[in-house]
């Protein structure tokens, strides 16, 4: 990942030519995009269904790309709703509730901060699975958490996508389910609501000796 100056930015947006993918995080800290982005997470949070709870993290990000650039295969901990703002973009999603695309493996890797897991491997098969989706401008579409992804840039032409990912309790169940399974595989068998609680209630008392919550790393306090 390569941090650009203002005036290299400028001229790699500008000069058509380009291959271009350009990521600004946390646009909750622009001064001029604070408000529009406040509408988005407060809309956001009403209109999400009570099974989510409150919604503990929620984050912006804008997303520019031109030509051959495209993200890989990959997940997140957060869950994603992304807008399409300006160009094309085909959007390829995947079943996290395949076991060959997330292995109980990768996902015991991811939760345990692993970013990429080396035992998720992308297999150009996955796509004839995959939902395919050609976002243009006033589309969006929604992705929970840990559910792999990957998107492909269409044209010469500037593509900007908005994000906001949130992360709520109901992420953080799944996570602590299968902390539980990757501790005690010999437990497998438990009802999901006993793993995670048992791992809540580990995390607690972590947190009374001084030590920080165990999370994803992609995870951060609350900032709004």
């Amino acid at each position: 990942m390569q941090q650009l100056s203002r005036t290299d930015l400028q001229a790699l947006l500008s000069d058509p030519a380009r291959d271009v993918w350009v990521t600004l995080h946390e646009i909750e800290q622009v001064p001029t995009l604070r408000g529009v982005f406040a509408a988005m997470a407060n809309a956001l949070r009403s209109s999400l269904p009570p099974r989510y709870g409150n919604v503990q993290y929620c984050t912006g990000s804008l997303f520019i790309s031109r030509g051959k650039a495209s993200t890989p295969f990959h997940m997140d901990y957060g869950s994603n709703l992304l807008l399409q703002l300006a160009g094309e973009k085909r959007f390829l999603a995947y079943s996290p509730n395949d076991p060959e695309m997330v292995s109980k493996q990768s996902l015991g890797e991811f939760f345990r901060g692993e970013a990429n897991p080396l035992s998720q491997v992308y297999d150009p098969s996955f796509d004839q699975r995959a939902l395919t989706v050609e976002l243009k401008p006033g589309l969006g579409v929604y992705m929970p958490s840990t559910s792999p992804h990957r998107t492909e840039t269409l044209s010469r032409d500037l593509s900007i996508t908005a994000s906001l990912s949130f992360v709520s309790p109901l992420a953080d169940q799944i996570r602590r389910a299968s902390l539980f399974d990757t501790r005690l595989p010999g437990l497998r068998f438990l009802p999901d609501p006993v793993k995670y609680g048992v791992v809540a209630i580990d995390e607690w008392l972590e947190r009374l000796k001084g030590h920080d919550e165990v999370r994803h790393k992609s995870f951060k306090r609350p900032a709004f």
